[in-house]
């Protein structure tokens, strides 16, 4: 399933290649080369990533939202309610994706439902404010949750939290595109806020955030065992695959840095 955003001048951007899932996808991905198997499974989310931005869930829109944005802890702690409410749990965290823009976005609510079926509760559009491109904290404005249940007929529950709210919910079936996102359950992981201190307390990481102290940042966990934090940078301001754009890969069970990211030469 692919969803995809767009800035808010209505322009789309060069779409990154690869394969996503449902619910969101990266504006951009760099490939990485890659001998390890950390490598590999940063390089199989990002894909997946992919499917989910390139199908259009995130088209150019307006400012929205009150609250600030939060890293996958606070978002978790946004949807408990939503979590303890939906029947066929109980539930568990299967993938994670956080969206961090400088510009103002809007959510095509109708694709989830074009990609997966609907058993309960709605995904409509929806309009976000642009962020500040501080990433320092690992935090995002917008947060799409993926959940488990305990057996396929508990379907999957899709969770949106954006600053700090959910902002709506659906339960689909485990079906078809959907499938990946019933497990296995990613279990205890860091934070995506311990996952970016990581990244920027290599020596390649501190250069990339002296150079650039403001991007577009796109988080990714999972779906998939065992956990890989993969973050995504667009330090010049758009959303174009090429040398303008970087990641960085951290073992999410232990916060070890796969692939610290390489400062572009110039935006």
């Amino acid at each position: 399933m692919e969803m995809g955003p767009t800035p808010e001048n209505g322009a789309r951007p060069a779409g990154p290649s690869g394969e996503g899932s449902p619910g969101i996808t990266k504006p951009s991905t760099s490939r990485r080369r890659v001998s390890t198997l950390a490598g590999v499974i940063a390089a199989v989310i990002v894909a997946t990533l992919v499917a989910l931005y390139g199908a259009g869930l995130f088209t150019g829109g307006a400012a929205g939202g009150a609250a600030g944005p939060d890293s996958l802890n606070g978002a978790l702690g946004a949807a408990t309610a939503v979590l303890a409410s939906v029947p066929g749990g109980p539930w568990h965290l299967t993938s994670a994706v956080g969206v961090a823009y400088t510009v103002a976005w809007s959510l095509d609510g109708s694709l989830l439902a074009h990609q997966c079926s609907i058993i309960s509760g709605t995904w409509d559009n929806a309009t976000y404010r642009a962020g500040s491109g501080n990433y320092s904290g690992g935090e995002a404005g917008i947060w799409v949750l993926s959940f488990s249940g305990p057996t396929t007929t508990s379907g999957i529950l899709w969770v949106l939290v954006g600053y700090g709210v959910v902002a709506q919910f659906a339960v689909v079936a485990v079906s078809g595109t959907c499938s990946e996102y019933s497990g296995p359950s990613l279990g205890t992981v860091i934070d995506s806020s311990v996952a970016m201190e990581k990244v920027l307390a290599t020596a390649n990481g501190s250069r990339f955030a002296e150079m650039f102290p403001q991007a577009n940042v796109t988080y990714a966990l999972g779906p998939g065992s065992p956990p890989v934090w993969t973050i995504h940078f667009s330090p010049c301001g758009a959303f174009v695959a090429g040398p303008e754009s970087v990641s960085s890969s951290v073992w999410a069970l232990n916060g070890t840095v796969q692939d610290p990211p390489h400062a572009p030469v110039a935006c």
